[in-house]
């Protein structure tokens, strides 16, 4: 945890400072807090005991999020005045809008015989049988 919480002091450090004023992944400085970062996720995620229906569903769209969400945003960025709302309200927007927005478009596509030749095919069904399997048995 230590080492996360350096590595972002470090990152925000070398930006504030302009030793580096580029915004770009290709910085020495990310590479620690990238690793730092996914060791934490890793030991936080270890920790969990049953995959969250949430993750389940996100899951079964992935495919068709990834592949409609640089246009929905787009899309969301052209008509919404941006001007006129905080950093997090936008944040909120753009979040809906890259992930729950292409949620339900590739389940309104996905309704269509061709559906899945536009958007993937959704593997909510095999996700779900996982799920049912990770399940903890309930006792009485």
């Amino acid at each position: 945890m230590f080492g996360v919480v350096a590595s972002v002091g470090l990152v925000q450090y070398i930006y504030h400072t302009g030793i580096l004023m580029r915004v770009t992944s290709a910085r020495f400085d990310v590479i620690p807090y990238t690793v730092l970062l996914f060791f934490l996720f890793l030991l936080l995620v270890s920790k969990v005991k049953r995959i969250p229906r949430w993750v389940i569903s996100i899951s079964g769209y992935s495919y068709g999020v990834y592949l409609l969400h640089p246009f929905v945003q787009t899309m969301v960025s052209r008509r919404v005045p941006f001007t006129e709302i905080t950093e997090f309200q936008y944040l909120i927007i753009q979040f809906i809008a890259g992930v729950l927005v292409p949620m339900v478009l590739v389940y309104i596509l996905s309704k269509l015989p061709f559906g899945a030749f536009i958007v993937g095919k959704t593997t909510t069904r095999v996700l779900k049988k996982v799920f049912k399997e990770t399940e903890k048995p309930k006792t009485a």
